[in-house]
């Protein structure tokens, strides 16, 4: 039974994590689709379920929809209709780097 839950599981996580990556890569292009006014149904018609809810209260809601070169799509809603977004930029922290040690000469 372990031996095909393994390969299952496997192809689950291939498959996941390629729908993802489309999402990502499709999300520039999309956005293009997107009007003021759309109902939170219609966005997902647009952009897909792939978002992130960034805050929320009774009145407002923004999603954030991650493209492939390190930003965010932020999306705001009032209740439950779009009415802005706006491209973030993720903030990517460099590798420090590693300190040299020399070798002492024998």
């Amino acid at each position: 039974m372990l031996r095909k839950t393994i390969p299952l599981l496997t192809l689950v996580l291939l498959l996941t994590s390629c729908a993802m990556y489309t999402s990502m890569m499709n999300a520039d292009k999309n956005i293009r689709k997107l009007s003021i006014g759309m109902t939170e149904k219609e966005v997902i018609g647009v952009m897909g379920k792939e978002y992130e809810v960034i805050s929320a209260n009774s009145r407002n809601t923004v999603w954030g929809y991650k493209s492939y070169d390190d930003s965010i799509y932020m999306l705001y809603f009032e209740k439950g209709r779009l009415v802005e977004w706006e491209k973030e930029w993720l903030k990517v922290y460099p590798t420090p780097p590693r300190p040299h040690h020399p070798h002492p000469h024998s």
